[in-house]
């Protein structure tokens, strides 16, 4: 028990970050099996072993998940709680083993991008269990990102905390395989370094596609650059890093060098992965989505990259998507909700009906994932502008 008590402290420190994964079960949620997760508290009473989590793998919309389960009965007088969870790479043995990172950002630690979720449990009772599984969150391994490429044991890391931050039930006893064929964060290869200077680059095309670069774009940008190098736990390549990529983007906002987007989507396509484009492209994503507005030029910017970089259109559709529930889309306009759809304006009338309802029957779908809040919000004002768009077409 001392042992996984540091771990647990090594691990995960004093700080409570708050970060879900929209549309995921969690506290407080309608959640997969039979009711919320308080619902499971209240009529549990008794009649249930000791608090454990789980692993389970589902495929939701074609993307294979780790889902994260727990029941039992939790040993605390009383109060909230909160469930924590990191994932570590254990391929070369625990005194060897190193974080993973991911690509989702509410996944990540504030100042990298380190996984790490904090779910709230709620207020506690002394003696309160769940007797079913409860999922509380889910794990998406496609978007997770090992120090090295190949077959890795990741080792899921879980523990309570009290409402006084003190650790008072730990697991580490729960593991996954992970295939990984990208490149390993601790593998940087100058390719790779070339590949993220090349990211800022696209970056600031889009961002500059409306004629101006504004502040929240830039800071957006920057954010981008200091998660990046804070993987690392070494002074000389962070400082290697920075100085190349503070390079990168100067030379991008200077006029005077012309950078064109077919040079540099032709020289991602040399030193780039697949990994490296999708977080070009997430980044460019984010960059849109800034300042607040949806710009034509910068969706068309987007649509042209994704292609010019051979990535797959369904997982660039799932990408854009997951930015719009994320987005204020009461700012979109009826007349950009097409653009913003991926519909191409030469496309047939009787195709654009059929595309525009497939895309309503999905944000309808997805809405009823969602709790109400911004991001219900969000999707129903995407739903409300494919609506107004199909009438155009009857």
């Amino acid at each position: 028990m001392e042992t996984i008590l540091l771990l647990l402290f090594i691990f995960f420190g004093g700080a409570i970050f708050r970060m879900f994964f929209a549309g995921l079960g969690a506290a407080g949620r309608t959640i997969v099996g039979d009711g919320s997760l308080s619902e499971n508290w209240n009529r549990s009473m008794g009649n249930f072993g000791p608090f454990t989590v789980r692993l389970i793998d589902k495929t939701v919309e074609n993307i294979d998940l780790k889902m994260l389960e727990i029941k039992g009965m939790i040993p605390t007088s009383g109060g909230s709680l909160d469930l924590r969870v990191m994932l570590r790479d254990i391929t070369d043995g625990q005194e060897n083993s190193s974080p993973v990172i991911t690509l989702i950002e509410h996944q990540q630690l504030p100042d990298n991008k380190t996984f790490f979720m904090n779910v709230n449990l709620g207020v506690i009772e002394h003696g309160m269990g769940i007797h079913k599984w409860v999922e509380m969150l889910r794990i998406v391994p496609m978007f997770l990102i090992p120090p090295h490429t190949g077959k890795r044991r990741i080792q899921l890391v879980s523990a309570i905390y009290d409402h006084n931050n003190e650790a008072i039930w730990g697991n580490t006893d729960t593991y996954f395989e992970l295939d990984f064929s990208g490149t390993g964060y601790l593998e940087q290869s100058e390719n790779d370094k070339k590949a993220r200077s090349l990211t800022i680059q696209l970056s600031v095309a889009v961002a500059l596609a409306d004629g101006q670069l504004d502040t929240s774009e830039i800071d957006i940008i920057n954010k981008w650059i200091l998660k990046t190098i804070n993987v690392f736990d070494d002074e000389e390549t962070k400082a290697e890093l920075g100085e190349l990529y503070q390079k990168s983007y100067d030379n991008a906002v200077n006029p005077d060098n012309n950078i064109t987007l077919s040079f540099v989507t032709k020289e991602m396509n040399e030193y780039a992965d697949d990994n490296i484009k999708y977080q070009a492209l997430s980044l460019c994503y984010d960059v849109m989505t800034a300042d607040g507005e949806i710009a034509t030029e910068e969706l068309n910017i987007i649509k042209n990259l994704s292609k010019a970089l051979n990535l797959d259109y369904l997982e660039v559709e799932r990408m854009r998507d997951k930015k719009m529930v994320d987005f204020d889309t009461s700012q979109i306009s009826k007349e950009s909700i097409e653009d913003i759809l991926g519909i191409d304006e030469n496309t047939s009338e009787d195709q654009k009906r059929k595309l525009l309802r497939e895309e309503f029957k999905k944000w309808n779908d997805r809405l009823t994932s969602l709790d109400e809040g911004p991001e219900r919000d969000n999707a129903q004002e995407m739903i409300n502008l494919i609506s107004e768009a199909i009438q155009k077409y009857k």
